[in-house]
């Protein structure tokens, strides 16, 4: 019976305790909350509030749990990447989807800061409270096109296409296979898709009933293109057996300046070239008046002659 009285006795004494802590716990996240929104009003970077809100953490020991309670209760619309930053404490991944599902007033911010989560490693698509938390969102909508629109944010921060498969797989495990197939599909001809690592089949890897059943694109593969990025057999290098074969650049400029020089017919001329075509146009046009000049002269010289040659048989008959 004694025993029972001092284990009610410390149940009271703990709740008491607990009722003290509650209070002054509450108190000072009061505080605290103050100095959020006054650090909000002044237009503080968020990578700064991170930092102050990591100076309250300490009381509590930087426990990911207690601050995870904190940030849902006070600022949930205040963290993103850059709070992240600043706060310096790892959240799992449920704990954090908690928190930007708390402080996005829609899908689309959410997707955003979930998009940008994703792209500075802070969450995974292979993250199990990740992936249902876009479940939940995608089953809310009718048309792939709504789907679409919602996960091209976290699309264009994915890197890979196993990445985009696994994501794929899990998000279309429970679907019908015509919206499944359309889905991928569309995911194939998307610009996003262009950006990944990877082979395009490597999509198949995760969704293998898919096989024969989706329409790749045309899309440079990477066993295409060389350690340049230039596409094999298109660009010859110096060890490939079409060496020495190309001219050089210094001799493609000769020859353009051959053929700049002698301009094929049909070709315009420049003001510069017409310029010069009249200059020898004229030089041709004076050597010819010059040449009808000469003939005249030697006509009369010849007439001269021949009158002289005259006089002087008159001359000769009438002696």
């Amino acid at each position: 019976m004694r025993q029972r009285r001092t284990t009610c006795s410390y149940q009271l004494k703990k709740h008491s305790a607990n009722d003290d802590f509650d209070r002054r716990d509450n108190s000072d996240s009061s505080f605290f909350s103050r100095l959020i929104d006054s650090a909000a009003r002044e237009r503080w970077e968020l990578v700064e509030v991170g930092r102050l809100v990591r100076l309250f953490a300490a009381q509590w020991d930087f426990k990911a749990s207690k601050t995870a309670r904190f940030l849902l209760d006070t600022c949930p619309e205040l963290v993103s990447v850059d709070f992240l930053e600043g706060l310096g404490v790892n959240l799992s991944a449920k704990q954090l989807v908690q928190v930007f599902e708390a402080g996005s007033g829609n899908p689309g911010v959410m997707m955003n800061k979930m998009a940008s989560a994703v792209e500075n490693g802070h969450l995974s698509v292979r993250d199990p409270s990740f992936v249902s938390a876009l479940e939940r969102r995608v089953a809310l909508m009718e048309s792939n096109a709504e789907v679409m629109e919602l996960l091209h944010p976290l699309l264009e921060s994915l890197s890979t296409v196993r990445d985009v498969g696994c994501l794929l797989k899990q998000l279309c495990e429970h679907w019908q296979l015509e919206r499944k197939i359309s889905l991928v599909q569309q995911v194939l001809l998307s610009n996003v898709f262009d950006d990944l690592d990877g082979n395009q089949d490597e999509i198949l890897l995760d969704l293998p009933d898919l096989t024969g059943r989706l329409d790749f694109p045309s899309r440079l593969d990477q066993e295409d293109v060389d350690e340049n990025g230039n596409l094999k057999g298109f660009l010859a290098n110096e060890d490939s057996e079409f060496s020495g074969e190309e001219g050089s650049e210094e001799e493609e400029h000769e020859n353009d300046s051959e053929d700049d020089e002698f301009p094929c017919e049909g070709e315009t001329d420049s003001d510069e070239e017409m310029e010069i075509s009249g200059c020898s146009r004229s030089r041709n046009q004076f050597i010819e008046d010059e040449a009808d000049v000469g003939e005249d002269e030697d006509e009369e010289d010849t007439e001269n002659e021949n009158e002289h040659l005259h006089d002087d048989g008159s001359s000769s008959d009438s002696d």
